[in-house]
């Protein structure tokens, strides 16, 4: 057995991405899609923790045993995307967050608001595309992330403002 400190180690801070990627593949795969991994394998055997990038610990601690919400990503992000690298990012990734939460609200509006025979396939499909922007979110382009959860939002709103299933999400005045 192996030390955390060893190379060899499972939990060697290097090694935590493929540890955690042995259940969880798809969101390894996006990770390692990230400037996150990049400056990780750049700076991997280089001292101090903080001087590497993050890996799936810094946001989840061991074992997945921490979810990130508008509350605490900000924080986080912080820890390393500070006044001397990106100061802009914890915000964004506060907001992005933000939006991406909204999914939930605006699918329990519409699980609500429509019979739930005509709404199953269209809340599957919403289900299928979120769980693939929580992978897309491992990847921390923000970017990428907030067109992907806008063009759910507006199936979403769609749906809410009574247009047919790939209707057009525009917002109706109201009557």
């Amino acid at each position: 057995m192996f030390g955390e400190s060893s190379p060899e180690s499972a939990v060697n801070f290097a090694n935590v991405p493929a540890t955690c990627g042995s259940c969880h593949g798809d969101v390894e795969k996006a990770y390692r899609e990230s400037a996150h991994f990049k400056h990780l394998e750049k700076t991997a055997g280089e001292g101090a923790e903080e001087k590497r990038g993050p890996t799936c610990v810094t946001c989840h601690s061991s074992m997945n045993t921490l979810t990130l919400d508008v509350t605490t990503v900000e924080a986080t992000c912080a820890r390393c995307d500070d006044d001397d690298n990106h100061p802009e990012i914890p915000s964004e990734a506060r907001a992005t967050l933000n939006q991406f939460l909204s999914i939930d609200r605006f699918q329990r509006y519409v699980r609500i608001r429509t019979d739930p025979s005509q709404a199953r396939d269209f809340l599957e499909r919403v289900d299928a595309q979120r769980g693939d922007l929580s992978v897309l979110w491992h990847t921390f382009d923000l970017k990428r992330v907030d067109a992907a959860t806008a063009g759910i939002l507006d199936e979403l709103r769609s749906r809410e403002h009574g247009a047919p299933e790939g209707g057009s999400s525009e917002r109706r005045p109201p009557s």
